[in-house]
């Protein structure tokens, strides 16, 4: 054997199995962009090495392509098709005959595939065939089916042409079934399209920003905001447009989000560009993808700066009333009681009894103005409740004692119904005594005359219940609710001496020591006033 011979054998057994190893790697380790490049280098290695050693004799066209079909069918995991230049199906692997359920490959004929696929698919397929046999150049193609088992399946192919002095005579054309990836695609879609909605129909400004801070997209109430169009702003950091965001609260902030994976509330005051600064209460809440990872946060931004001023309005008013009118009440009391000693001088029956009427009204606005601030108070948080020991049933007789002249009056009967003689918990004597006295106080004035009023004390193992049951006039409950929940009542029909004011002073007392309140009325003409409290609680400052 001449030497020529010998040297073309062993560069075609050298670039036959650099070949095979191209195209190995290429099937058992697919690299994204460089598939069909290392698809493609395979390929022309096995040319070159059946042009190189042609002179050998050694090397046949068919037995090129048999050593090619062989490491498709034993490698691939894709679908591979080799046509001949009149797309005639002449070779392909075991998955190309799963495919169209088929034993051969012979069996493949254009009326098979057309059974297959619907007229608009086969159609777009021997388009992308055609352009590939026509230029030389690759050509592309996607198509879906529907499968027995696993419903709709999505497939992307590469149509590669194979010439010969310049001329296509063959193709081959690799199937990949990319169906996780197309459904992955489409939740993250439909998943984008839904928080694309949510933001662009919340009705306050919104905006999705990356966990590192930088804004993505915003709603059209986001850009009335800041009055330019957000787009400017993408993959920039958001505290461009909030002049006084600090960085490091920022990514704090974010830092919980991404941590805990749940929503978080604050309120911050804001100065977007040069414009005054807004009070916000700000919504963070995270996105997570499928694995479970935070990828960005939707931000939704409420102007609270109407209620921040009320609340502060609300505070100048309290100061106010403190100041120019309880202050101001106690000196009149105070000097009214030296005119009923004789401080300065005797007075006359007449005289004494218009003073004692008038100690009384300037007593009640007192007390009335020492309600409301206690309430705003209590409301607030301002106030430090002494928390002790007391034995509950004792506060509540002490309390009938004192209520005992207006229940005369009305000839109502005060009857105490205790579960055990002593209910021992842990509250504020002097406001829950004031709340009991304001609650029965209210029951006394609604009930009807000649009647018989129950009181109620019960307790189980951690809560204790106090209830006061009158026979009165039916209130219905958006009318209880409001009594309970504002400073000066507006019903005319149960404002007696103020006693929604009273009643939201009870509301406040019961919420401080982590109790719930208890209005109730009924068609039958029975009215139920009262709270439910825990047995044990433990002293907080500022509660």
């Amino acid at each position: 054997m001449k030497k020529e011979s010998v040297s073309n054998i062993l560069i075609w057994v050298l670039l036959s199995l650099f070949g095979a190893a191209s195209i190995f790697k290429m099937i058992a380790v697919p690299d994204g962009d460089n598939f069909i490049g290392i698809l493609l280098t395979g390929f022309c290695i096995f040319i070159y090495a059946k042009f190189s050693c042609k002179t050998a004799g050694l090397l046949h066209e068919k037995d090129y392509y048999l050593d090619i079909s062989r490491i498709i069918n034993k490698y691939s995991r894709n679908i591979v098709i080799v046509q001949d230049d009149k797309f005639n199906i002449t070779d392909g692997n075991k998955l190309l005959c799963k495919f169209f359920k088929v034993k051969k490959i012979k069996d493949i004929t254009d009326e098979v595939r057309k059974k297959k696929f619907p007229a608009e698919i086969f159609n777009e397929i021997r388009n992308s065939e055609k352009q590939a046999l026509e230029s030389g150049k690759n050509s592309e193609y996607s198509f879906t089916v529907d499968h027995d088992l696993f419903g709709k399946k999505y497939y992307e192919a590469q149509v590669i042409p194979l010439k010969k002095k310049n001329k296509v005579y063959a193709l081959i054309t690799v199937c990949r079934d990319v169906t996780l990836l197309a459904n992955l695609k489409a939740k993250s879609a439909e998943r984008t399209a839904m928080l694309s909605f949510i933001i662009n129909n919340v009705p306050m400004p919104a905006y999705v920003m990356d966990t590192s801070g930088k804004y993505l997209c915003g709603n059209k109430n986001f850009n009335n905001l800041i009055g330019i169009d957000t787009n400017e702003f993408l993959g920039c950091d958001i505290t461009r447009i909030f002049n006084n965001m600090a960085a490091d609260e920022l990514k704090g902030e974010n830092f919980r989000v991404i941590k805990e994976k749940r929503s978080i509330v604050n309120e911050h005051s804001y100065k977007i560009f040069d414009n005054p600064e807004i009070w916000f209460r700000v919504y963070k809440t995270p996105i997570v993808e499928s694995n479970g990872e935070v990828y960005s946060i939707a931000v939704f931004l409420e102007d609270i700066s109407s209620s921040k001023e009320l609340k502060f309005q609300k505070k100048r008013f309290m100061a106010t009333l403190n100041h120019d009118l309880k202050t101001p009440v106690i000196a009149q009391i105070r000097s009214l009681e030296m005119l009923l000693k004789g401080s300065f001088g005797e007075v006359n029956p007449a005289q004494r009894e218009i003073l004692e009427m008038t100690v009384n009204s300037c007593d009640n606005v007192y007390k009335m103005v020492s309600t409301i601030l206690s309430s705003y108070k209590l409301e607030n948080n301002e106030i430090n409740l002494n928390y002790e020991g007391l034995n509950f049933n004792e506060l509540v007789l002490e309390c009938c004692k004192i209520m005992k002249n207006a229940a005369k009056a009305k000839n109502v009967e005060l009857v105490i119904k205790p579960q055990k003689n002593e209910n021992i918990i842990t509250a504020d004597v002097n406001y829950l005594k004031t709340a009991i006295i304001f609650l029965m106080e209210n029951s006394i004035s609604y009930s009807y005359n000649d009647s018989k009023i129950e009181i109620f004390i019960n307790n189980d193992s951690s809560n204790l219940t106090f209830e006061i049951v009158t026979k009165s006039p039916f209130i219905p409950q958006e009318t209880l609710q409001t009594m309970l929940h504002q400073y000066m009542g507006q019903i005319s029909n149960y404002n007696k001496i103020g006693f929604c004011m009273k009643l939201n002073y009870c509301n406040q007392v019961v919420k401080a020591h982590n109790g719930q309140i208890i209005a109730e009325s009924s068609i039958s003409n029975e009215n139920k006033l009262g709270f439910q409290l825990p047995l044990l609680l433990v002293s907080t400052a500022g509660v």
